[in-house]
């Protein structure tokens, strides 16, 4: 936790470090009492053009898509029991749903997953489960 009450936690991974820095816009623009300056920097910010992201050697995978194949991979595994009765499910496939975009999983990220499975009271086999719904289509 910073001074300004911006938590920060997994310093240095790069959705931690944005999530930071976004409250700590959010608490100078509070603090500064006017929004007619800020506006301003908006503004210039959305008229630049941002470079466009590197091309990746292959598309994400997100949960809820379909792809070739996915609906083999749905009748192997249809029969696990849906994920909503698991309090916590929707925070934790969000987190993993954003770890997973580059199909690797860091250390960090790893640990990210740990800290929320142990923040939620999700145990190994609530974990096993919600890493199985994962990969079903929605």
């Amino acid at each position: 936790m910073t001074d300004t009450g911006v938590p920060l936690t997994d310093a240095h991974a790069a959705l931690a470090d944005a999530e930071a820095a976004a409250g700590l816009l959010a608490a100078y623009i509070a603090a500064s009492g006017s929004r007619r300056e800020w506006d301003g920097w908006l503004a210039l910010g959305e008229s630049l053009r941002w470079p466009a992201p590197p091309p990746r050697g292959v598309a994400p995978v997100l949960r809820g898509t379909t792809r070739p194949g996915s609906a083999v991979l749905a009748r192997a595994v249809g029969h696990f029991a849906p994920a909503e009765d698991v309090a916590g499910a929707d925070e934790y496939l969000d987190l993993l749903d954003r770890v997973l975009l580059d199909r690797k999983i860091s250390v960090p990220e790893r640990r990210a997953l740990e800290g929320m499975a142990t923040t939620l009271g999700l145990g190994a086999a609530d974990v096993a489960r919600l890493n199985r719904h994962h990969m079903l289509p929605l």
